[in-house]
């Protein structure tokens, strides 16, 4: 791991980006003596990232070649249909593939049924409160144990105060951008002023608020009484997660498909043609700089680099470090929690969802989307043999519950906004079916929206419907593995 990934030199990160095989033979032996050393959690954490690393490298290229393509305005909506089309047969054949990945290494690993049978106990939550009382095994040993209705009563108040909370926040951010449109659309010194302020306040907002719930998240998750830790870390997760989510991805959402109204549904329409052009080219600046600023250099440099390096120096100028035994620098190292880690893959998961949902408007998104990963992977590895001290082994069958499933809406969600875009923002009838256009453009304003909706929702279902026909037809496990679990059998 220190060798090959945790190697923050310049030159050997270049070599690896570009040298990056596709293959996945040489992927056995280092995810292996990661597992052995680290535990099959952070060795699943690095085999997701190497799998997406590798899956990403394919689509570089088909991305390139669109991006090009749509810089021939003849030929830009042939380029968009053949580039969504492309992403959306590489996101299904990935998510199959990972879970083949996945499973063949729990099974090689024999964490399939995650050591039911083994005394390896599971972790206690240290931060679980609750009154002494006898065990329900042993009558003579205490232990701290809820009532049922206290564990109900907790869990129903967070639930409640989540949903509250996101309700809030994204009344929050409608309003924002509604404002932001507002002012965009007055050609005024004051307005200008304005709307520029309220897009600094926004950019600082997103750190503010995840900064803000991720400690009202671990407040919250204390209510529900989760007695062992992995439990307590999912439901935390999941609060985190979903917030981390909408703060990404609510600008890029507003600029595909909240904007202000472009005016008639006529395809020649001037001020249409004009608005439609200047809603997409912000949403693909903002694509780009939302992955590139906040998850390339914000945390995938300052944050897990520059920030942990600096609190490093910081403690070997108050306690030296010199004189020192392996044991004492290990106790004076960071912690790398399970909160951290699943920071690190919402790191990953997330450019991969604004590049899937909006990837339509910036095919260049996958080659940053690749410089992320692979810089992800790397200070992962850097801080975790350099600054961090050796994690808790944690049994584990993949990479959990939460992120497979963040994996599976990710597919949904990519099959309406990708087709949204095409109906609403690149043409839609006119330019992909112009045949059905001309046939209701002779209808009013109103009707044409019916109509141009009820062929969205048309399409919509006939995507889905070929997207679940693909994972019937597609196995979630491969012969290979099949044939293993009956020879264990």
């Amino acid at each position: 791991l220190r060798k090959r990934w945790g190697n923050l030199s310049l030159r050997d990160f270049l070599q690896e980006l570009y040298s990056l095989p596709l293959s996945s033979t040489s992927l056995q032996g280092d995810v292996q003596q990661i597992r052995d050393y680290f535990g099959e959690e952070v060795a699943f954490h690095f085999l997701f990232f190497e799998e997406l690393a590798r899956a990403t490298k394919l689509l570089v290229i088909p991305a390139t070649l669109c991006k090009v393509w749509m810089l021939q305005a003849r030929h830009a909506e042939s380029a968009r249909l053949v580039f969504m089309i492309a992403i959306m047969i590489w996101y299904r054949l990935f998510t199959k593939w990972w879970r083949q990945s996945e499973g063949l290494f729990a099974n090689r690993w024999g964490v399939e049924d995650e050591h039911k049978h083994s005394r390896m106990k599971p972790i206690l939550n240290v931060r679980f409160r609750g009154d002494l009382q006898p065990s329900l095994e042993n009558l003579n040993v205490l232990r701290r144990r809820v009532s049922g209705l206290q564990k109900m009563f907790g869990r129903s108040v967070s639930l409640c105060l989540t949903i509250v909370f996101v309700v809030v926040l994204l009344a929050l951010v409608v309003s924002e951008h509604v404002l932001f449109f507002k002012y965009t659309e007055s050609y005024t010194l004051y307005a200008s002023l304005c709307s520029t302020a309220l897009g600094v306040f926004s950019g600082a907002q997103i750190k503010v608020v995840d900064m803000i719930w991720t400690y009202i998240a671990t407040r919250l998750t204390d209510l529900e009484c989760r007695k062992t830790h992995r439990k307590f870390i999912w439901s935390r997760q999941m609060k985190v997660a979903v917030v981390r989510f909408i703060t990404s991805v609510s600008t890029a959402v507003a600029f595909a498909f909240l904007r202000p109204s472009c005016g008639s549904w006529e395809a020649h329409s001037v001020k249409h043609t004009e608005c439609l052009v200047h809603s997409r080219n912000r949403l693909a600046s903002n694509l780009l700089s939302t992955i590139c600023s906040r998850y390339l250099l914000l945390e995938g440099f300052f944050n897990d680099v520059v920030k942990l390096r600096l609190r490093y120096y910081y403690r070997n100028f108050w306690f030296g470090n010199e004189g020192f035994s392996f044991l004492e620098e290990q106790a004076m190292m960071f912690e790398y929690s399970a909160a951290d880690e699943s920071d690190d893959s919402l790191n990953v998961l997330i450019p991969l969802a604004l590049a899937l949902l909006f990837g339509l408007a910036a095919p260049m998104s996958v080659p940053v989307l690749y410089l992320v990963v692979m810089v992800q992977r790397q200070t992962d590895a850097w801080k975790l043999v350099t600054l961090h001290r050796r994690p808790y082994p944690g049994i584990r069958k993949g990479i959990g519950r939460l992120f497979n499933g963040m994996l599976l809406v990710f597919g949904q969600l990519m099959i309406f906004a990708n087709l949204g875009l095409l109906f609403f923002d690149f043409g839609g009838l006119a330019a992909y079916i112009p045949s059905l256009w001309r046939s209701i453009s002779w209808l009013n304003e109103d009707h044409i929206s019916y109509a141009v909706s009820i062929c969205f929702c048309v399409a919509c279902a006939a995507a889905y419907t070929i997207w679940q026909i693909l994972g019937v037809i597609l196995p979630d496990d491969s012969a290979f593995l099949r044939l293993e679990r009956k020879r264990q059998i």
